[in-house]
């Protein structure tokens, strides 16, 4: 870890590329980001180092703010690495957002470099001293990590252990910022919407599995919440409460994110999704909820 005061130049060097590159995009007219510009070699490789720069940063930026914290150093509010830890999340938000369409994240290596930056953004908005999520940033990410969640394997795969890694960190706050607890809330009905109706790719199962549960043990009252408006529902509500109960209770999960209560809310997961998947009008039911949860955030 580098001394207070002092100054990396390959951190500075990589922070004025980052600060150089958003600049060379904030000129450029997101019009012109279509699939057909996108495909354009260079253009591509433009937007690939763009979000490259905001992954190393976001990167480096974490294990410097983590070092210092374990260090029993908190890195000051004005202070270097929290300025640019905020330069970054706002960066994120404004220079690369705005020029990642549908038709870009269709592009194999441009999702997979995209969703790889987002949740190394994600993760430094937990570091110590960090500024939190903004309002506009969850948002974002909250729309960017269900697409990410249904997308092939190795992207999904991210996606949802950034969901997992942004519940463990809100289950162990006492008061989370509310943005993120609106995007765990929004996330909570949104995957269990996705793994009901077979959303998620059959290898990313096991993060899956794991992502619920940091969300569930996150925001217990927003589970509670989603359930009883779910249950409400159904012709025969009591029934479909005792479903959910043992899918949180049963073969003594309880509210922790080890590993063995990992696997036995996977192994819980996957008894409940069968019987919801042999009843059509219970994952009727729970689609009647998703225009709730679209505007949850």
């Amino acid at each position: 870890m580098r001394r207070r005061g002092a100054r990396n130049s390959s951190w500075f060097d990589l922070f004025m590329y980052f600060v150089g590159i958003s600049v060379f995009y904030n000129d450029i007219n997101p019009s012109m980001c279509s699939r057909q510009t996108l495909e354009e070699e260079a253009r591509c490789a433009q937007l690939l180092a763009l979000l490259r720069a905001h992954e190393h940063l976001a990167v480096a930026l974490f294990d410097a703010m983590t070092a210092a914290a374990e260090a029993g150093v908190l890195p000051p509010a004005g202070g270097e690495d929290a300025c640019a830890a905020a330069t970054l999340l706002e960066g994120f938000g404004g220079s690369v957002l705005p020029f990642l369409s549908a038709d870009a994240l269709a592009l194999p290596k441009l999702c997979a470099c995209f969703f790889d930056a987002l949740s190394a953004v994600l993760a430094l908005a937990r570091a110590p001293g960090a500024p939190p999520l903004s309002e506009e940033l969850a948002r974002a990410a909250r729309h960017s990590l269900r697409h990410g969640a249904r997308h092939r394997a190795e992207v999904s795969r991210v996606a949802l252990e950034a969901v997992y890694a942004l519940g463990a960190h809100a289950a162990q706050q006492e008061h989370a910022p509310e943005p993120v607890c609106a995007l765990v809330a929004a996330l909570q009905h949104e995957l269990l919407l996705d793994l009901a109706g077979s959303q998620i790719h059959p290898d990313s199962a096991d993060v899956a599995g794991n992502a619920l549960l940091a969300l569930v043990v996150a925001r217990p009252d927003a589970w509670a919440a989603l359930v009883e408006g779910i249950a409400a529902g159904a012709a025969e509500p009591e029934a479909l409460r005792q479903l959910f109960a043992q899918l949180t209770s049963a073969n003594g999960v309880r509210g922790s994110l080890d590993r063995p209560n990992r696997a036995r809310f996977r192994a819980n997961l996957a008894l409940f999704l069968a019987a919801v998947r042999q009843r059509p009008h219970l994952a009727a039911i729970l689609r009647t909820a998703e225009q709730g949860a679209a505007g949850a955030l």
